[in-house]
């Protein structure tokens, strides 16, 4: 969710974000990673609430890492 309580979504018209790696689309025993990207304007910024609709069940684990933000 941003700043101003708009939603993101993977195909979002104004507020989209990319997925630029997926390791965890597949179900593995393994540690996998995703990585997004959000561009959009800084008005829409910085986001405030992250969700997850599925992990893969109550025997997994998500975890979230959030990097620095650039405001080119």
């Amino acid at each position: 969710m941003s700043d101003n309580d708009h939603y993101f979504s993977r195909h979002g018209e104004l507020f989209s974000y990319s997925v630029l790696r997926d390791e965890c689309q597949h179900m593995k025993d393994s540690y996998g990673y995703t990585v997004m990207e959000v561009v959009s304007r800084p008005q829409r910024l910085p986001l405030r609430d992250i969700s997850f609709r599925d992990v893969g069940g109550h025997s997994k684990e998500v975890g979230v890492r959030l990097s620095p933000a650039c405001y080119a």
